[in-house]
């Protein structure tokens, strides 16, 4: 059983560590940032931002805005400033993150989820045959004149590439709805 004294020292929920709401907004984290190095400039580097874009949002707990799992906020919903507000940011932070004529046909789209699904549906549908090329890639792939350690960066990477295009779902239907995106 714990004591008063404990009780007065144990700090709040809330004030352990306000990163863990996604409606909490970090002074760092403003419009302007970028998040990835590279932009999203087609099918050549959609895979490599795809996974910086969600590990830098995730980072700032905020990948919940474009995976679906923190829906839109009705407008008579208490949260709804925080909510327009953070998906406004992340939003701000997909646009400056590709390149500009991808950007443009972004430009109208309400939510960070739509934007999300918006470039996704691009570029992930057509990317279809790649996972045949990286299994080439993989069979093709001999030492010659690298390192050990350069041969195994180059199949390692080449591996996880193609662990990503697996679909981390499994059918939990009949009817295959549950796979659909």
């Amino acid at each position: 059983m714990s004591s008063a004294a404990d009780e007065i020292r144990r700090p709040s929920p809330s004030l352990q560590d306000p990163n863990s709401n996604p409606l909490y907004v970090h002074h760092a984290d403003h419009a302007g940032i970028a998040l990835v190095s590279e932009k999203l400039a087609g099918l050549g580097n959609f895979n490599t931002w795809h996974r910086s874009m969600l590990m830098a949002l995730g980072a700032r707990n905020k990948a919940v805005f474009v995976d679906g799992t923190f829906a839109e906020v009705d407008m008579s919903h208490p949260d709804y400033a925080s909510w327009s507000r953070c998906n406004n940011i992340v939003c701000t932070w997909i646009v400056n993150a590709v390149e500009k004529s991808i950007a443009k046909s972004l430009m109208y789209l309400t939510t960070a989820r739509q934007m999300w699904l918006d470039i996704h549906d691009q570029f992930k549908q057509s990317d279809g045959p790649r996972p045949a090329e990286i299994k080439k890639q993989i069979f093709a792939e001999t030492q010659g004149s690298q390192s050990v350690n350069d041969n195994y960066t180059k199949l390692k990477q080449l591996w996880e590439e193609l662990k990503n295009h697996e679909s981390p779902y499994t059918c939990c239907c009949s009817r295959l709805d549950c796979l659909l995106l």
